[in-house]
């Protein structure tokens, strides 16, 4: 059942909306759907970064127009992603993301060719959610409440901690060859920056902490500082989500 509250306008915009309380599963997608309205134009009046996520019962403003914000694109928050001068970080954002330690343990080099770096599923046994765009820096996959999170690659744990960004509990691995994985919002952490991780390694527990109407797996890529789409490096949804 919607909860949609008393309408209202916004004084600084005069953009007229209303209020709706996010309920368990909801998306910026399934939001903009419900109400035919621009996901700009939500993220816009609630100044919501780029991926991140909704909250369950938290109030969200939205546009009474169906065009509102239907060219807005959010600020890039976190410019500096992956390409700090320290391996480890303060945060998911800032970690290193570089050639790599001598003594890291480095997933294979795939140059040019994502599918060589050889990334395997981080979330065996879990279903596709939503994928990557403007609005969302990486793809959701789901399984049960405390699935076993994995390592994608060998690597380097350059972050893994509490982030107030949207991430909740997060980790960073970085993969030598200027590549890193990130994993979001889950319940518990099994690893901590500095240690090193094997492929398939379980580092973590899936959850819903941080900004998540549910429990799953927020992971994408970091290739040279960049937030990219993880499935430009696995053949399939099926090579995301399944044990190797």
């Amino acid at each position: 059942m919607l909860q949609v509250l008393s309408g209202a306008v916004d004084v600084n915009q005069q953009v007229s909306y209303h209020w709706y309380i996010a309920q368990s599963g909801d998306d910026l997608d399934s939001l903009a759907k419900k109400f035919n309205v621009q996901v700009g134009g939500v993220m816009e009046l609630n100044n919501l970064p780029s991926g991140q996520e909704l909250q369950v019962g938290k109030a969200y403003k939205i546009p009474d127009s169906p065009y509102y914000g239907q060219n807005y694109r959010p600020p890039v928050q976190f410019a500096s992603i992956g390409s700090g001068s320290k391996i480890f970080g303060s945060d998911w954002w800032n970690s290193y993301t570089g050639k790599g330690l001598p003594e890291q343990a480095c997933a294979p080099n795939g140059g040019s060719n994502p599918l060589g770096y050889d990334l395997q599923s981080p979330n065996w046994g879990s279903a596709w959610v939503r994928g990557f765009s403007w609005y969302h820096n990486g793809v959701d996959i789901s399984a049960p409440n405390g699935n076993p999170i994995r390592a994608a690659q060998n690597g380097l744990v350059t972050w893994a901690g509490w982030t107030n960004t949207g991430f909740g509990y997060s980790i960073v691995i970085s993969h030598c060859n200027n590549l890193a994985t990130l994993y979001g919002h889950m319940q518990a952490l099994l690893v901590k920056a500095g240690q090193t991780v094997t492929v398939g390694q379980e580092i973590g527990l899936e959850g819903m902490t941080g900004w998540a109407t549910g429990p799953h797996l927020h992971f994408t890529v970091i290739y040279f500082g960049q937030l990219v789409d993880p499935m430009a490096y696995y053949r399939s949804i099926a090579a995301l989500t399944t044990k190797p």
